[in-house]
């Protein structure tokens, strides 16, 4: 930005000491203008470029979690049948429904106790 500010200040220079003519001091102005611009735009862009990467970094911790947590819930929905026995102590579908106050629960224990 220093470079753009001596620029701008040697070009109103020159056109106030009459060595150059408004058409020269335009000219020159828009070309300080268009450098400016290009300048902020490889600021802005860098930034975001730095953003995005940050960003990226956390969507894939992210999506590790995810996908850790995805496969613990496979893996139990799978090992369910063996484990729910155990853990309620039923020996099979008909001892649950027996013990089941309710019709959905007479359901579960169809599900959690196969033939």
């Amino acid at each position: 930005m220093n470079d753009i500010a001596n620029r701008k200040a040697i070009l109103i220079e020159q056109y106030d000491d009459g060595d150059i003519t408004a058409r020269e001091y335009c000219k020159g102005l828009d070309a300080i203008y268009q450098k400016e611009r290009e300048q902020m735009k490889s600021d802005i862009l860098t930034e975001v470029n730095a953003r995005q990467s940050k960003g990226m970094k956390n969507l894939f911790r992210d999506h590790k979690t995810k996908l850790i947590l995805t496969a613990v819930f496979l893996a139990g929905f799978f090992i369910s049948p063996w484990i729910y026995p155990k853990i309620f102590g039923y020996s099979n579908a008909d001892e649950c429904m027996l013990h089941a106050k309710h019709s959905w629960a007479a359901h579960a224990c169809r599900r959690l106790y196969p033939r």
